[in-house]
Formats: structure tokens, sequence, C-alpha cells
């Protein structure tokens, strides 16, 4: 797909997509993580993970590249050459391009894949749902609805079970456009520090599993009681990230970041911090962002796209991050917050200069390490320590403790 041109009802060209991929293989885990009654999410974790971002990262637009681990299965090294080289010392592999615009390079059918062509026949996994009852349909669609972002969830609860069957797909495209804002929402990208990887010990991947479920359960009551959607959680290459906004249709109320954006930031860092006894960043933006659907009629997601979104990553990879660091635009909103701690500028996508980052701090935090002037009281003390001072400077004798 590279220099792949996108065109628009008209058949009129209005973008080229480009895009590099990497390919990796090893061994992974898939986990359902949340609750049963608000929010839930499919996580994959494994070692391909790091795999794929490195080889996407060493491929150019237009190109394919495999990690080492995936490269051997697809170009299976001679028995001969490897077992003469058994003990050379083996230098660190790097990714490998193995196609580039439409061109495999060097890719050798590996003979222990091969399989009978009626092993890949095509299956159908849909789901029969004219013989099922209104009622099972509606409990059926609430089940999902746990995996899908709460706002798209709310408007799809309003319809009909099996409106999506019975709609036309130019409807239902016309209606994902029709839906789609351009708005000011916030931002909360929120990165608790902790090693999501496989072990060889089931005991301490049931163990991580179980501490991914805590984390989203608590981001999710906290996100919920301030009114705020939670938008994804993923575990990537950069760890594990959750990300909010705050700010999406139907959530709208006035003072919003002072009584919701700050308190709900703060809040999930002290408790992960304090009683998860997880560090972690925050990072809290507010701008313009493109809000609704992205991709086709059968596989589509809602997204908030824009620059304060890069902006809200880009502050978890801050230097000395203090826990939760927002930007100049949700400090101007916050003014009557009072009291934040300047950062050094960040430099972000979408953005001219560099944009100032403040840590926001109560009027109490505000004071931490500063000399109070009007500090006062223990008077009867302070003479008593002076008088025993006196007496002990106008008494003669040797010098001792």
């Amino acid at each position: 797909y590279s220099q792949f041109p996108i065109f628009d009802d008209e058949s009129s060209q209005i973008a080229t997509l480009n895009v590099h991929c990497g390919l990796g293989f090893g061994r992974m885990a898939c986990v359902h993580v949340g609750n049963d009654f608000s929010r839930r999410e499919y996580l994959v974790v494994g070692e391909t993970i790091e795999q794929v971002s490195e080889s996407c990262n060493a491929a150019s637009y237009g190109e394919l590249a495999a990690s080492p681990e995936a490269y051997d299965i697809l170009h299976p090294r001679n028995t001969d050459q490897a077992s003469s080289g058994l003990h050379k010392p083996r230098l660190p592999r790097k990714p490998k391009i193995i196609a580039s615009r439409n061109k495999l390079s060097g890719i050798k059918k590996n003979p222990y894949l091969k399989k009978k062509p009626s092993t890949f026949k095509k299956k159908n996994f849909s789901i029969p749902f004219d013989h099922m009852s209104t009622a099972s349909l509606r409990c059926f669609q609430k089940l999902l609805s746990f995996y899908v972002h709460p706002v798209v969830a709310a408007d799809e609860m309003t319809r009909p079970p099996n409106h999506a069957c019975t709609a036309n797909i130019k409807v239902i495209q016309e209606r994902h456009r029709a839906e789609a804002e351009l708005r000011s929402v916030y931002t909360l990208f929120i990165h608790p520090i902790i090693t999501a990887e496989l072990t060889n010990d089931p005991r301490k991947d049931r163990e991580m599993f179980k501490l991914l479920d805590d984390i989203l359960n608590l981001v999710t009551t906290i996100i919920d009681s301030f009114k705020g959607h939670l938008r994804q959680f993923i575990v990537d290459d950069k760890g594990v990230v959750l990300i909010a906004n705050f700010g999406l249709r139907g959530s709208i109320s006035p003072n919003m970041g002072v009584e919701r954006v700050l308190p709900a930031a703060r809040k999930i860092h002290n408790i992960l911090q304090n009683e998860f006894k997880i560090d972690n960043f925050i990072g809290v933006t507010l701008g313009k962002a493109y809000c609704g659907i992205v991709g086709g009629i059968k596989r589509h997601e809602y997204a908030v796209l824009g620059p304060s979104v890069n902006l809200a990553a880009r502050m978890l990879t801050m230097p000395n991050h203090p826990g939760v660091l927002i930007d100049n635009a949700l400090r101007q909103d916050t003014a009557q917050w009072g009291n934040f701690h300047s950062f050094p500028p960040l430099i972000a996508k979408g953005y001219t200069n560099p944009v100032p980052v403040y840590q926001p701090l109560t009027a109490k935090e505000a004071q931490w390490g500063k000399i109070n002037p009007k500090f006062v009281g223990r008077e009867d003390e302070i003479n008593k320590v002076l008088e025993i001072a006196t007496q002990m400077s106008e008494t003669e004798g040797p010098a001792k403790m």
C-alpha cells in the first residue's frame, strides 16, 4: 500500500496512504480484562509486539521488514551452513526487508510449513441471529458494547438490536460521516510503569494479567465517576497505556477542567502510586480534535485525532516527570486552580513552537519546601531554649556534651 491513492465518492483523489510494516513471530497470549457492567478490553501480550515495532522502524515507506524470528520461518537456514557455524560467536541480528513495492526479496518456501490446500479453506464464523428473541439479542448487544467506545455504545444501544443487519451500508456510512465532528476535548494519556511481558512461569503470568485487569477497572471507575470516557487500553512496545477523554458528545459541563479533568488525573495518579505501588506518568491536554468513526463497514472504531492528542502522548517521555503534566491550553482553561509549576517546553507534532508544560499543584503542595514568613507560635518553647542557652554560655566549666 505504498503511495496507495484514496478517493472520495466522486472518484477524485484526496490523499495518498504511505505505510511501512513490520512482521514478527513468537509466543503470544490474548486475555480479556475489565468488568461485566461497564468496560472490557481484549489485550494481546507477548514478545512479538517488540519484534513488530523494531521491524516497522527498520522499514521505509512501501517496505515490509521481518524480525529475525519471523525471517527464520520464511527463510529457513541451510542445515550444513548452520552446523558449520555452531562454534562461531553469533552477532546480533537485525530485521530484514523482505518485501518492497510488490516485490519479495529472498523468501524461500519453508518445507516445514507445507500444508494441504484443504487446510486453508475459508471458514464461516458467522453467528445466526434469525431465531434469537429480542431479549437475547439485546443481552448479546449489551455484552459486546463493553468492548466498544462508550460514545458509540450509547448511540447503538438506543437502536433496535438488529438494525446493523438490516440497515443499508450506504446509510450506515452516511451516519458515520454525520456523527463525526471537530471539537475541543481533553485528552489523558496514562502510563503505569509495569512490565507486561510473558514469562515461562504460569503463576507470574496470571499475576500480570490480574494486575492489568485491576488497572483497567480502577481507571474505568474513576473516569466514569467524573463523567469521562475511556477510549483505549493498549499494551505495545512502549508499555501499558490507557487513553481517556473528557468533553465528548453527551458529557459537556461548565468548569470541566477544574472540576473533573484535573481531579480525575490526580486521583488516578495518587491511587496507582500509593495503593497499587505503581509509578505512573500522566499527560493531559486540551485542544481541537477529530472525533468520529474511522475505517470501513466491516472494521472501524471511534477515534480522537489531533495535535493535542499527540502532545499528551509526547508528555509521557518528559525527563523528570512529576506524575501529572498539562499543556498551556489546559493551564489557561483551569486558571482558577491557581498553582502550576513550569517545566521545560516540549516539541510536538502539529505545533509550530515548543509547547509549555506544567505540573498542577494544590495550594498546600505549592507551599512545600518554602519558608513561611508568617510562621507564628511556639513562643514559650523558643524562650525556654534561649534561657537554657544563655545559662550554658554564662557557666564556667570544661567544654563537653
